[in-house]
């Protein structure tokens, strides 16, 4: 039985994993790019790791919570009528801008200590908070109709959903990232 299972979850896992490879190479190619528009300020730089990180924990939490609930049946697999939907949404994005402030504060004092240029405190925060929500918001509607319809599909959404956010969050997040700093630049 312990065999069939691992089969499984290798089925359904190795394909997404091999795009998550092709996912962050990406992500570092758009990066990369992009080196022209930061060069005015590599404080900004900072940001990167701290803003992925950040998207994949609190995806990767709702994904998680979503996948427990849908399994449990205190979530429908629906896209309607579903009361705890409403609450998932509001946490998540809630959390995605207050820790998208905090991830702003940290970053430009590491520049500010570095003596690397940044746009400055207001700047910093305003990158991160932006880039936390237009990416929290994408990530938010690609979890719940990830899971949801993976669990339709008699897969478990635990092995499908945080790999399809980790390769979209890379992604997602250096774009916005990226169209950002040139608003800023």
């Amino acid at each position: 039985m312990d065999e069939i299972k691992a089969t499984s979850i290798i089925k359904q896992t190795l394909p997404i994993l091999i795009l998550m490879g092709i996912g962050g190479t990406l992500a570092g190619l758009f990066l990369n790019a992009a080196r022209t528009s930061i060069d005015l300020f590599p404080g900004l730089l900072v940001l990167v790791p701290a803003m992925q990180n950040l998207r994949g924990s609190i995806s990767g939490s709702l994904a998680s919570r979503l996948s427990t609930a849908l399994h449990q049946g205190t979530v429908k697999p629906s896209f309607r009528d579903n009361p705890e939907l409403p609450i998932y949404a509001i946490t998540s994005i809630s959390l995605s801008i207050s820790m998208s402030i905090i991830v702003g504060i940290c970053a430009w004092a590491f520049s500010y200590l570095g003596n690397i240029p940044s746009p400055g405190l207001p700047g910093m925060i305003g990158v991160s908070v932006t880039v936390g929500t237009l990416s929290g918001f994408v990530h938010l509607l690609v979890n719940v109709s990830v899971s949801i319809t993976s669990f339709r599909m008699g897969l478990d959404p635990d092995n499908i959903a945080i790999p399809v956010l980790s390769i979209l969050g890379d992604i997602v997040t250096i774009l916005y990232f990226l169209m950002v700093v040139r608003l800023v630049t």
